[in-house]
């Protein structure tokens, strides 16, 4: 998948937001490394007709999804799937874990950790963080209620390096 290192415990995340640490560990096992390490007692697959309608339309358009209810250590659902063809977003795989609640910037600190020597573009703010690795065409968003990560086309990958190239060329003030 994405090749991220290991991420260390990010300062005071584990003692502070206990959930949020193991939900964004288990985000970036899952999401970035490519392997979900679930135990039957933290959760199980589920049929997509089995998730509140809200979370049913997260994978629309892949042949291929997955869904997992998470019960430990909150209440949450991951859901991973493949488009092929790409979506009409250039979107070739997304990975997602939707949840009640989660510390926006304890979870961005131990995905930013995770991220160490792939160089992403990021942004950190009060209730986002947001990251693109270029040379992976990886995006990565985290809210109060997601964290998410979507491998895009070359075309799209190649919209949002603009977006960023922009961004960093506008004048300050």
């Amino acid at each position: 998948m994405l090749q991220a290192a290991a991420p260390p415990p990010a300062q005071g995340v584990e003692a502070d937001n206990p959930v949020t640490a193991q939900l964004a560990s288990m985000f970036i096992s899952a999401c970035l490394d490519g392997r979900l390490d679930l135990r039957p007692d933290q959760g199980r697959e589920v049929s997509r007709k089995a998730l509140p309608a809200s979370d049913q339309d997260d994978a629309r358009g892949s042949k291929s999804a997955r869904y997992f209810r998470i019960v430990k250590p909150a209440k949450a659902v991951l859901v991973m799937a493949d488009y092929d063809p790409p979506a009409r977003d250039g979107r070739v795989y997304l990975c997602m874990i939707d949840t009640p609640r989660l510390d926006v910037k304890a979870a961005g600190r131990l995905i930013d950790s995770a991220l160490k020597g792939l160089h992403p573009a990021r942004s950190f703010g009060e209730s986002s963080y947001d990251a693109f690795v270029p040379q992976e065409r990886v995006s990565i968003y985290v809210s109060r209620t997601q964290m998410a990560l979507t491998r895009l086309d070359q075309a799209a990958a190649d919209r949002i390096i603009a977006k960023f190239a922009k961004i960093r060329a506008a004048p300050t003030r």
